[in-house]
């Protein structure tokens, strides 16, 4: 299985490890001045288009690092409302070998 590497910039330079074939996973964590149903319709289009047809083992490490990124306890504290909803809803996606539900 490949791994690829990249740097992307930021005020402090990060190094991400990006599974092949999810490389847009990191742009979907949460955007500013967004409702939670925007943000969740938002992540419904990139899970079905993007994640859904990943291998199973992908589908879950996927899901995994959006949750991390959504993670109430990570997000900004002035978005907490916003995030808890989206995180609930990323909670409730079960990852199963025909694919998300």
């Amino acid at each position: 299985e490949k791994v690829k590497l990249r740097v992307r910039p930021t005020v402090q330079p990060e190094v991400e490890i990006v599974d092949e074939h999810v490389g847009h996973l990191f742009t979907m964590g949460p955007t500013v001045g967004l409702s939670a149903e925007k943000e969740i319709s938002r992540l419904r289009i990139f899970l079905m288009s993007q994640v859904a047809r990943l291998p199973q083992t992908d589908r879950r490490n996927a899901l995994r690092r959006l949750k991390g990124l959504w993670h109430p306890d990570v997000a900004d504290p002035s978005h907490h409302a916003v995030t808890k909803e989206v995180f609930n809803f990323l909670c409730s996606i079960e990852v199963g070998p025909s694919g998300l539900t």
